[in-house]
């Protein structure tokens, strides 16, 4: 049996009338449109152009970041379940833009597809960092095509704390020093020939 419920009604301020009532609810569906939107990662520009990008976009980061996809090379079939897998998880694709979704995989993050370089970095204090840091916003590639001096990679990376990177101040100091051991200036004598 029902419980029987007594009719509210509010008057006044704050009555569902009123110009308060309309702006509370207002800010809390604009509130909720905000936090299911994720920000713009700059590994975003990593990803090819084509029919299925933005989907991709939308609907991957919010569970996980993009370079789990980018580093990823499956064909169509292994696609399509994992697709399917995401969507069981709670990934929100309807049917049409889960095959949109699978077709741009597919065809750009396929064993053949285009050559995307593979990162493995050397071992050493400040792998794992920089692995987990840096990657959290673009690829391993954009660090390793680099050769900088131990103050230009300081400069680098106190430049990307700024812009949003999540770097702990004890992590600094190791992340220069691996950066400069493997991928420091070449001096004279490594660019010299016989």
């Amino acid at each position: 049996m029902p419980i029987p419920m007594r009719k509210v009604r509010v008057r006044g301020w704050f009555g569902p009338s009123s110009a308060l009532w309309r702006l509370a609810i207002s800010g809390i569906a604009l509130s909720a449109a905000i936090a299911q939107t994720p920000a713009h990662s700059p590994m975003e520009d990593e990803f090819p152009e084509g029919a299925g990008k933005q989907l991709v976009i939308q609907a991957c980061q919010k569970c996980h970041t993009l370079n789990r996809i980018y580093d990823t090379d499956l064909w169509t079939y292994q696609w399509r379940d994992t697709v399917a897998d995401m969507v069981r998880r709670g990934a929100v694709l309807d049917n049409d833009q889960a095959q949109t979704v699978i077709a741009y995989l597919a065809k750009n993050f396929r064993p053949s597809g285009p050559v995307r370089l593979r990162v493995v970095l050397p071992e050493g204090e400040g792998k794992a960092i920089i692995t987990g840091d840096c990657q959290a916003c673009h690829s391993l590639q954009k660090i390793v095509i680099l050769r900088r001096s131990a103050t230009d990679w300081d400069s680098l990376v106190h430049t990307m704390i700024r812009q949003g990177a999540k770097v702990r101040d004890e992590d600094i100091a190791i992340i220069v020093e691996y950066l400069t051991k493997n991928y420091g200036s070449l001096t004279s004598a490594q660019t010299s020939t016989p």
